[in-house]
């Protein structure tokens, strides 16, 4: 018993657990495009929360932790990438009566092989998210962000990490977008 007992821990120890650090956020040069159009408005942003509660991290595929730069929440990292977004452009301004606030319905990822034949497979981050303004109109914007993984566990999850970033892009990217946004600002 002793015997099995010192194996499995051995051969835990001997896999280990692997961190994938994401990095902190970077604007995207196609939202900032986007939001030129609102140039010369000010837009304050308020707290974002999950329904999840203060995740940090995922676990990916049993090897890993897919975690947030800093310990920051999966809201906070929201909320900065938000904030971010409009510093660049010149739309955020702290002292605005209008402000931007979010709630993160949904966070999942996928990234499981599904041809075992094959080194690729595809993999996904699906983030669902709610705006809402002062002024009393809300948005929702939903993302799949699409991504090419692998059927091997480490590179499947570094992978995942490497993508998470540009899925965020992609979804304020979606919500600039679309026409609910305007009426955030309104």
């Amino acid at each position: 018993m002793k015997r099995a007992g010192l194996i499995l821990m051995m051969a835990s120890s001997a896999s280990g657990c692997v961190s994938y650090t994401l990095e902190n956020y970077q604007v995207s040069s196609s939202n900032q495009i986007k939001m030129r159009q609102w140039k010369g408005r000010e837009i304050g942003v308020g707290t974002f929360s999950y329904e999840q509660g203060d995740k940090t991290s995922f676990m990916c595929r049993d090897v890993g932790l897919i975690e947030l730069p800093e310990e920051q929440t999966f809201a906070a990292y929201f909320q900065d990438a938000v904030t971010a977004e409009l510093k660049k452009s010149g739309l955020y301004s702290e002292s605005s009566d209008l402000e931007i606030t979010g709630v993160i319905n949904h966070i999942n990822y996928k990234s499981e092989a599904e041809d075992w034949g094959s080194s690729l497979s595809s993999g996904a981050w699906e983030i669902s998210l709610t705006l809402v303004s002062s002024n009393g109109d809300s948005m929702k914007v939903e993302n799949e962000y699409q991504f090419n993984t692998n059927w091997d566990a480490r590179s499947a999850c570094e992978k995942s990490a490497q993508a998470f970033i540009p899925a965020v892009q992609h979804l304020i990217y979606k919500a600039v977008a679309s026409d609910g946004f305007a009426g955030l600002l309104n």
